[in-house]
């Protein structure tokens, strides 16, 4: 176990790999280390912020434990994951966690720094929930689309819902160019507060 606040404000540590057999992050672990641009979860991870988990990904409180791991790491640029973890999972540097089918269901968070593909992010298409401020505080993305759906057992383009927290985009001051696909019904409190380069939001029927 890494406890709560472990490296907090350690702003000149630059990379952090976490070592085989950790399987549980604290709350705020990582906070502040402003100087950190990359991190390497292991596949023995199982808890990523004590007392969190996919189910309150829609957070209720004003900062959320995951969130609160990696705030203020405004130069992290990746964050990835060992082939075999169970529970989460990374796609160009952005955190997942798995849900039904084995399959990256939750989007937990982006970056501060992400820059992949020029800062143009593409959400996967099996996913059902985008957790609060997943992309907050980022200041180099550029555009967030989504891929296609993939439809589960009795899923339809009609029926898909893809629920999206609060704050989900707050202060990513360079984002210009959000795409929302299919299955987002509601744009929820905050979503784009403080984004002052938006130019486009596409909503779907």
């Amino acid at each position: 176990t890494i406890g709560s606040y472990a490296f907090s404000d350690c702003t000149n540590l630059s990379n952090v790999i976490i070592p085989k057999g950790v399987t549980t992050i604290g709350d705020a672990a990582f906070r502040y280390m402003s100087g950190i641009t990359s991190i390497f979860l292991p596949k023995s991870l199982e808890k990523l912020a004590v007392g969190t988990d996919a189910n309150n990904g829609i957070a209720t409180s004003y900062y959320p434990e995951y969130y609160r791991t990696f705030v203020g790491c405004d130069s992290l640029t990746r964050i990835e994951v060992a082939t075999g973890n169970q529970k989460y999972v990374t796609k160009d540097g952005i955190l997942y966690a798995y849900g039904d089918e084995n399959k990256a269901t939750d989007l937990i968070a982006c970056p501060a720094g992400y820059a992949v593909n020029e800062g143009k992010a593409v959400i996967l298409g099996t996913v059902r929930t985008i957790w609060s401020y997943a992309f907050a505080n980022n200041v180099s993305l550029r555009e967030v689309s989504f891929e296609a759906p993939v439809y589960k057992e009795g899923e339809t383009a009609t029926t898909i819902n893809i629920e999206m927290g609060k704050n989900v985009f707050e202060n990513a001051k360079n984002l210009k160019r959000v795409t929302l696909g299919t299955g987002v019904q509601t744009i929820n409190d905050y979503m784009f507060r403080y984004c002052e380069s938006l130019e486009y939001v596409f909503i779907p029927n």
